[in-house]
């Protein structure tokens, strides 16, 4: 609870109410999905930080018990992919790191990718253009993408966990899986056009 007490009071109060009243909030859905989001969102980035090393031991244990080999370049490719929260590219993994690890090319970033997507740590993302994007988040959430700036950011709606049911139900069809998308102007953006 010492974590929890130190995070802004605002904060708190979101994940109070994300914790007790999440079916309220959605069925006052028109009054409070501004401020509930808004505030949701901060909370998500906030919480994904300060889960990330959690999450990046939670990896590191995976791969062990897969016997995959814990080297310097992994680590830090893992270790950018939980610090970041940028859904990144292979190319901008390794723009980041290339002046701690002047060695290592392009390839070995892919090669480890690939190994962090076999293991399950990792999920590849493509929306059509020629590089895939990866996210560390392999849980089922949904991203919002701005036109503008290609950010992607994570959201949970609970609302559509069901959503394969009733495609099933439907149709006829036995689901696998699926994905959505939202695009839009994010605020970095939007700030930049208005002004």
């Amino acid at each position: 609870m010492a974590l929890a007490s130190s995070l802004p009071p605002n904060t708190m109060l979101c994940l109070n109410l994300s914790r007790k009243s999440l079916a309220l909030a959605v069925a006052l859905w028109p009054l409070l999905a501004y401020n509930y989001y808004k505030e949701r969102i901060v909370l998500l980035e906030m919480g994904r930080i300060l889960m990330s090393n959690h999450g990046l031991t939670e990896a590191i244990d995976a791969l062990k018990s897969t016997r995959v080999r814990m080297t310097p370049q992994r680590h830090a490719i893992l270790e950018f992919l939980y610090e970041s929260m940028s859904h990144p590219t292979a190319d901008e993994i390794y723009k980041a790191l290339e002046g701690r690890f002047p060695n290592m090319s392009v390839a070995t970033v892919y090669n480890n990718l690939r190994v962090f997507k076999e293991v399950g740590i990792v999920k590849e993302l493509t929306y059509g253009d020629s590089s895939s994007r990866f996210d560390c988040v392999t849980s089922n959430h949904y991203h919002i993408i701005c036109n503008s700036c290609g950010k992607i950011v994570d959201f949970h709606y609970p609302g559509l966990d069901e959503v394969e049911t009733l495609a099933e139900h439907v149709t006829g069809f036995s689901v696998d899986t699926h994905r959505m998308e939202i695009y839009g102007t994010c605020p970095s953006c939007q700030k930049r056009i208005n002004e």
